[in-house]
């Protein structure tokens, strides 16, 4: 208030909701999509949310990962796109998607 006295302008704080810095890497996100693509994106947004040290987690059909930051959430998340169901004959995902 002092501030505003001597004519300087009005400051605050500004803090970071938690929940706004969260980042979701999301199987449907790319509707349309072949798995094998959608893996691919969603490996290069792991890698670039890691890089930016952002929190984020994982979403695939039949699986969630907590959100995470850090190199052991890189990798748990990595390790769970690379075990993901491999697309059957007719194109669709395997077993548990």
């Amino acid at each position: 208030r002092k501030g505003l006295a001597r004519g300087q302008s009005l400051q605050s704080k500004q803090y970071a909701d938690a929940a706004a810095s969260l980042d979701w890497l999301d199987w449907e996100a790319f509707p349309g999509v072949d798995t094998e693509r959608r893996l691919s994106f969603l490996c290069q947004q792991c890698l670039d949310l890691h890089r930016r040290g952002r929190r984020f987690g994982l979403r695939l059909p039949g699986n969630q990962l907590a959100a995470g930051a850090g190199d052991g959430q890189r990798d748990r998340v990595l390790r769970a796109l690379g075990r993901f169901p491999a697309p059957d004959r007719d194109g669709r995902a395997g077993a548990g998607a």
